[in-house]
């Protein structure tokens, strides 16, 4: 009997697939699978405990070459921190157990603990107890946090009403940004022997390494929230990325949303580093996750009290189910949302460049790619010479002239095999089509190199090119796409 691959349900489709067998039995479990903590009621008073639990394993979820020790356990405490706060409670207890290889002394364990206990310090949060096992597979952390809230206060995924208003903290995007700049860091340090022992220069970029790194928990946020005598309708932590965390909110509450570009929070710092990737910031902003801000909605009549509230803002509405889940655009146009690999529009007016079958098509489009503008690397990595550098620059002079004509409105077109071609006839006729295109890695795959030739599934319609973000690969196929994917970087 075949087994069915984890990867066509993802991670919330597995989750739901198994919550479905599970059932509680006893009167103290008020509340199981499905929101940022379990409340468990042992008291049968006006307190409950909260339970939440994080597995983070080497490899997957962080990457010694970059990510000290102590702010490895910062961080590990700190999520977990986060998502009692997400709950509207108070964290008060912790566990830890670790799994460690023979690469870790006892110094490394220390300094693991010096970053947990003052993540914990920071919220007044006791480490309990926990565990402490070998591990064949790298470092493994589970932390277990508890906490407590007051049952009236509590706030679940599921409790969204049409015209709330959906409000976040902070700003989105950064941790992102920081993570793509120490991978790309890591890709010039591994691939360039020249570099071995340079540290980089990451001056003026220290916010969004901070973000990655050493996130905060909001319970300044909750305390302020209190404060203002709000209690929020439905809340959540922005771990996965805004566009998901609103689709777990509109599903569990029946709703749907609207929310809205230009009132999306983005520091400075990271619209720099995004402009500098090339990248399309909303992207990293719905789907980059790790931001750990809070993502709640409060009722429309607490308005002006949530704009009294310093670091939230109001970035849209709860609407009606059969509404949808949609981005409303700066220049006003409807986007629907798409949870866990929101897809993004790009438009051949904006971009100038198309999605063609091969990835040595996609140099065509790319200055970056085209091996006769750096003869150096042709020396230093031996890449062979043959008619490829006349012929990228003949048909990037051919696509040129056709786009000239697209804008100009002359289109005359049969389409062919090319993926181009697909692109031309959707633009025209408005039938969409699927195509598995290779395009630059603008957050698409985000364990792989940013600016790579990536392949990834493709929407194609009279909007253009729509690639879909299929966020981290699991590491064997990471491993094997960065094979090809160096044969790439060599030419950039």
């Amino acid at each position: 009997m075949a087994k069915t691959e984890i990867s066509t349900l993802g991670e919330f489709g597995l989750i739901k697939h198994l919550a479905k067998h599970i059932s509680l039995s006893n009167k103290s479990s008020e509340k199981g699978i499905g929101d940022d903590a379990a409340v468990l009621n042992y008291t049968n008073k006006d307190e409950r405990a909260l339970v939440t639990t994080d597995l983070l394993l080497e490899g997957i979820h962080f990457d010694l070459t970059y990510v000290p020790l102590k702010h490895l356990g910062y961080k590990a405490a700190m999520v977990n921190i986060s998502d009692i706060f997400a709950m509207n409670g108070t964290p008060q207890q912790l566990t830890v157990s670790i799994g460690v290889d023979k690469r870790f002394g006892v110094e490394d364990i220390e300094e693991l603990y010096a970053g947990i206990l003052l993540a914990c310090n920071r919220h007044s949060v006791d480490v309990v107890g926990g565990d402490t096992t070998s591990s064949l597979t790298g470092l493994c952390i589970s932390i277990t946090c508890i906490g407590k809230a007051e049952v009236s206060k509590i706030a679940y995924r599921s409790g969204a009403k049409p015209n709330d208003l959906i409000c976040v903290s902070g700003n989105l995007g950064a941790a992102y940004m920081g993570l793509q700049l120490l991978e790309r860091e890591k890709q010039l340090f591994q691939n360039d022997k020249s570099m071995q022992g340079v540290q980089p220069d990451f001056a003026g970029k220290e916010y969004i390494l901070q973000r990655q790194l050493k996130p905060e928990a909001r319970g300044d946020i909750i305390k302020a929230l209190a404060e203002a005598g709000i209690v929020p309708t439905s809340m959540m932590d922005i771990s996965d990325g805004l566009s998901s965390e609103l689709f777990h909110i509109c599903d569990q509450s029946g709703v749907g949303c609207n929310i809205y570009e230009d009132k999306i929070p983005i520091d400075y710092e990271t619209a720099n580093m995004a402009e500098e990737f090339n990248m399309n910031l909303v992207t990293a902003a719905l789907n980059g996750g790790e931001d750990y801000e809070l993502l709640f909605t409060v009722p429309l009549e607490l308005h002006e009290k949530i704009n009294e509230v310093k670091d939230v803002h109001v970035i849209g509405y709860i609407t009606e189910k059969n509404a949808g889940k949609y981005l409303t655009t700066r220049d006003g146009a409807a986007i629907e949302l798409k949870a866990q690999g929101w897809v993004r529009y790009e438009y051949i007016r904006r971009l100038g460049y198309y999605c063609t079958e091969s990835s040595e098509h996609n140099a065509e489009y790319n200055n970056l790619f085209i091996k006769s503008k750096y003869p150096e690397l042709i020396e230093r990595y031996n890449i062979p010479l043959d008619e490829y550098p006349r012929r990228c620059v003949n048909q990037i002079a051919g696509w040129k002239n056709a786009k000239e004509h697209y804008l100009a409105g002359d289109i005359s077109h049969s389409r062919t095999h090319e993926y181009a071609s697909y692109i031309m006839e959707s633009m025209v006729t408005n039938t969409p089509y699927r195509i598995g295109g290779n395009v630059l890695n603008k957050g698409l795959i985000t364990n792989l190199p940013a600016e790579a030739c990536v392949e990834v599934p493709c929407l194609v319609d009279n909007a253009g090119i729509q690639p879909t973000v299929v966020g981290r690969l699991p590491l064997q196929c990471a491993a094997m796409n960065m094979t090809n994917i160096n044969v790439q970087l060599l030419t950039i």
